[in-house]
């Protein structure tokens, strides 16, 4: 439903976590989030959590500092039916 920071954004300040919104409840043990970084290597990422208040919202903070460029997230999750439901999105950080 929602990403933070958002599909294609050009950001002046890297973000430190990743913040995706989903129409149902996320079951955090078969959930996946990769952030690929400009080279297209992974970034590494904090383990995923969910906010005590959003069992709909997934977390992965970024413990280093991201370098310019373009990024990559690409998440997975499992749908009410039980089948993996997963999407790709690019934001930017500016130099």
């Amino acid at each position: 439903r929602r990403a933070v920071p958002a599909a294609n954004a050009r950001l002046a300040v890297a973000p430190r976590a990743l913040r995706l919104t989903f129409s149902e409840v996320v079951e955090l043990a078969v959930a996946r989030v990769t952030l690929l970084g400009p080279d297209g290597a992974p970034v590494p990422l904090a383990p995923l959590t969910t906010p005590p208040d959003s069992a709909t919202v997934l977390v992965a903070a970024i413990p280093g500092a991201l370098v310019p460029g373009g990024y990559a997230v690409r998440w997975q999750v499992v749908g009410r039916d039980g089948h993996p439901v997963r999407g790709t999105y690019r934001f930017e950080v500016l130099p």
